[in-house]
């Protein structure tokens, strides 16, 4: 039972409770496996909160915690239950999506981008707003799970670096 709970630890982020860097790296290994072994398409994804600084800044980082544990679970509510989402460091997420393509993530990632701009975060009397950027990345069956993570990091900044508030393909 301890190490059950050990194993659990070590995998989940204890704000958000959805996977940890370590929790997801593993998820995103297995479906890369098994999107080789059945040549069906997998979708990883960034998500990175924009201008988080500013929620921390003004309403406390107890704001700021509460604004990520609500993206998550809002994450959480869209994608299926074959999906897995986690906390990569900070305020960005990355998704990953089994027998998903670019056109599927895409409508998945904007929906998801969609509510938590149409979202108001209220806590403790204060209402917030908040948007995030996307980038995305299938990976390709024959290549390197660790180049489409890398593409998909690209796109992430690209978006960022341009208009925020979007979705960008790494392709």
């Amino acid at each position: 039972r301890n190490n059950k709970e050990l194993e659990i630890l070590a995998r989940i982020d204890p704000l958000t409770e959805i996977y940890n860097r370590r929790g997801i790296k593993n998820e995103i290994e297995k479906e890369a496996y098994r999107a080789h072994r059945n040549k069906t398409p997998l979708l990883v994804a960034f998500g990175d909160l924009d201008n988080f600084k500013n929620i921390n800044d003004e309403f406390g980082h107890d704001a700021g915690d509460f604004v990520l544990k609500e993206i998550a679970k809002i994450m959480l509510r869209v994608i299926r239950e074959t999906d897995a989402i986690g906390r990569w460091g900070g305020e960005e997420f990355i998704l990953v999506l089994p027998e998903t393509n670019c056109i599927i993530g895409r409508h998945i990632l904007e929906r998801i981008r969609r509510i938590i701009d149409e979202t108001i975060f209220e806590f403790k009397g204060s209402k917030m707003r908040m948007t995030i950027t996307f980038g995305f990345c299938e990976y390709d069956t024959e290549g390197d799970v660790e180049n489409c993570i890398k593409k998909a990091d690209i796109a992430l900044y690209k978006g960022k670096k341009s208009t925020k508030n979007c979705v960008v393909s790494g392709e």
